[in-house]
């Protein structure tokens, strides 16, 4: 029985020559270019959302010192004040964010099936024109060209057996 990354001689197989193949590598730029533009188009509606302003009043501080001219009532009721302000854009930001998350979940599942589709169109080319060939036809050949990579190493092993 042959271990996984073992070919029929037994011998381990050169795993680096599959990881870095061409079908392999299109569908990892493809994928971290959609996932990427996710993460991107998520920041940008986060920061829309918010009206294109980033706040840094921490709860409970006061943005200037307010202690000259105030009484200790009217800075803990500022400071009250702020942090009731600072928990309601908490909240407002939490609910923006999971809305945008949940639209960007969607968007991604879309964006991946679109470029699983692309990635994967010469594989069921293939797979089509390899049950297409019958008994009748066996001098047909699938004759793939493009680049040199796993795809093509399928399709020339294919038409390997049919001679």
């Amino acid at each position: 029985m042959l271990g996984p990354g073992q070919d029929a001689d037994g011998g381990k197989r050169n795993m680096s020559r599959l990881r870095s193949g061409t079908v392999g590598r299109r569908f990892t730029l493809l994928y971290a270019a959609g996932f990427l533009g996710s993460g991107i188009v998520l920041l940008a509606l986060t920061y829309l959302m918010s009206g294109g302003r980033i706040t840094s009043v921490a709860p409970g501080q006061p943005p200037a010192d307010p202690s000259a001219g105030a009484t200790a009532q009217q800075v803990a009721e500022l400071r009250r004040q702020l942090a009731e302000v600072h928990a309601q854009t908490s909240r407002q930001w939490l609910l923006g964010s999971l809305a945008a998350l949940v639209v960007m979940a969607g968007l991604s599942l879309l964006l991946g099936r679109i470029l699983a589709g692309r990635v994967l169109r010469p594989l069921r080319l293939i797979t089509a024109a390899t049950r297409r060939i019958s008994a009748e036809n066996l001098d047909e050949r699938l004759a793939v060209t493009g680049p040199a990579d796993e795809v093509k190493e399928l399709a020339d092993t294919v038409d390997g057996l049919l001679e």
